[in-house]
């Protein structure tokens, strides 16, 4: 009987010095079925919307137009983003992943992480004095099965 007690103290003295690990869960995976083309997602749970997309428009007159569709941030999040041709360092568009690249501290394939992007995900130009009087382009136009690499802070705890 003593040995079942000391056994049992020295098991919960090792659980006790031993560091909990958190276990990593997602929270959402796979395609939204929500209205668009502006939605807000609370993705951990807090009551709080963590991943917002919305359309920004510059109108500069005489039938020109562009709208830029992107994801904003919250004061937590960083995403993995490329860098603009001509500018090193400096964040470009949300870098669209491929299936099985794995979201981690370090991006893949020489991406970096980002609070800052400078150009919006899917871009919609009007201009009523050339045509096609509507275009899109923009580094996610025309894509399939592609998904976009966050990074998001909990507390203390780092989510990807």
């Amino acid at each position: 009987m003593k040995r079942i007690k000391l056994l049992v103290l020295a098991i919960s003295l090792l659980l006790y010095l031993i560091p909990s690990s958190a276990m990593a869960a997602v929270v959402h995976s796979g395609r939204l079925d929500l209205v668009g083309p502006n939605f807000n997602i609370d993705i951990n749970g807090d009551g709080s919307s963590d991943f917002i997309t919305s359309w920004r428009t510059w109108t500069a007159g005489n039938g020109f137009s562009q709208n830029g569709y992107d994801v904003e941030l919250n004061f937590a999040m960083r995403f993995i983003n490329t860098e603009l041709a001509g500018f090193s360092g400096f964040p470009g568009a949300k870098a669209p992943l491929d299936y099985g690249e794995l979201i981690r501290p370090t991006p893949p394939n020489g991406l970096l992480w980002s609070f800052n992007s400078n150009d919006s995900m899917l871009w919609t130009t009007i201009d009523m004095g050339n045509e096609p009087f509507e275009t899109y382009s923009g580094i996610w136009y025309n894509l399939n099965n592609k998904y976009l690499g966050f990074e998001l802070k909990v507390g203390l705890d780092t989510f990807y």
